[in-house]
């Protein structure tokens, strides 16, 4: 169940990447000087990882589906584990 998760989550950051991508583009096409910080660091990415979860955590305890916010407590904790060697 948490590779399905893992999978799911990863599946997710992909699609938002492209998303973000295809924003880029048609923001860059307005001609609007803006200034974006275009890749995130390592660190960066885990911390929105954990602020993703932490929000994904607390709909699956409002919805009392505690099994499946149990598996976002590991990943939760597993993240915040990875975040320490930075």
């Amino acid at each position: 169940m948490e590779e399905l998760s893992d999978m799911i989550i990863a599946k997710l950051i992909d699609k938002q990447k492209d998303l973000d991508e295809i924003f880029l583009e048609q923001l860059e096409a307005t001609n609007v000087p803006v200034e974006i910080n275009k890749k995130l660091n390592p660190k960066d990415e885990l911390l929105v990882n954990i602020g993703l979860s932490y929000i994904k955590l607390d709909e699956l305890v409002e919805l009392e589906k505690y099994n499946e916010a149990s598996l976002y407590r590991t990943k939760i904790n597993m993240l915040k584990e990875k975040i320490k060697d930075f």
